[in-house]
């Protein structure tokens, strides 16, 4: 039987609620309701069956079962967070197998010149051309 998923929207919420100091901060910062991040935090700790912040009309404090899911939490978030940047490398430079289908002569004399200005420029490319057996294989007839 497989585990039943946490649902991170709420710990997500709980963290933004402590680190802006608020719920109405949060809120703002969100873009979302006041009352729908308070009614999340308090599923999450009914949920938990611990309380993780104390409220006052002035402010809001951590309990010590708050600070240790904040630390644990809001630490994960952030190497989420880091993650997800890093990923954006591959989307914005060029990677994969390049294969260029030319004779050796132009490859040797006009494309390998050019080719390792761009390669400098994208290191992730891999360039790979048809051996010349190959080359030799496909200008053959095929046999019907």
């Amino acid at each position: 039987m497989m585990a039943k998923r946490e649902n991170y929207n709420e710990l997500y919420l709980f963290i933004q609620v402590v680190r802006e100091g608020s719920f109405t901060a949060a809120a703002q910062r969100l873009g979302l309701a006041q009352s729908g991040i308070s009614r999340s935090v308090r599923e999450l700790e009914e949920r938990l069956g611990v309380r993780l912040l104390v409220r006052t009309t002035r402010k809001l404090s951590l309990t010590h079962a708050g600070e240790q899911l904040y630390q644990t939490a809001g630490s994960a978030f952030d190497a989420l967070d880091t993650g997800l940047t890093r990923l954006a490398h591959y989307r914005q430079t060029p990677s994969g197998t390049v294969r260029i289908n030319a004779s050796q002569h132009a490859i040797e004399k006009c494309l390998l010149p050019k080719l390792a200005i761009f390669k400098q420029r994208y290191p992730c490319l891999l360039y790979t051309s048809p051996s010349p057996r190959d080359r030799q294989k496909s200008r053959m007839p095929s046999s019907a």
